[in-house]
């Protein structure tokens, strides 16, 4: 899984960080400023913990933002899809993380 996160950054240029969020709550992240990947508890980012609940009563796509990211230093936008495995079983979320600033800039 670590090295998918990682390389699905190359696919998406105007994507800042990719996580994985496990249904216990600890959070791989993936970002593509330095390259940095590191594990941390949801308890530590704002709405990864509601974002898990409403997963397990009503899966689906979400948006969320814009959030203040103190890593960024700026406002960012999220998106997190569930991650189901066998048998509907909750296997997390993956969660993409935007700047408003990114989203801002015009594409050629």
């Amino acid at each position: 899984m670590t090295a998918f996160l990682a390389g699905s950054l190359a696919a998406v240029p105007q994507v800042n960080a990719v996580a994985f969020v496990r249904p216990d709550g600890t959070v791989r992240r993936h970002e593509r400023t330095g390259h940095a990947s590191f594990d941390e508890m949801a308890a530590t980012l704002p709405g990864v913990q509601r974002s898990i609940a409403e997963n397990r009563t009503d899966p689906g796509l979400r948006c969320a933002g814009p959030l203040w990211s103190v890593a960024l230093g700026q406002p960012i936008l999220a998106a997190h899809v569930p991650l189901r495995g066998p048998g509907d079983e909750d296997r997390g979320l993956l969660v993409a993380v935007v700047s408003v600033a990114e989203l801002s800039r015009p594409r050629r």
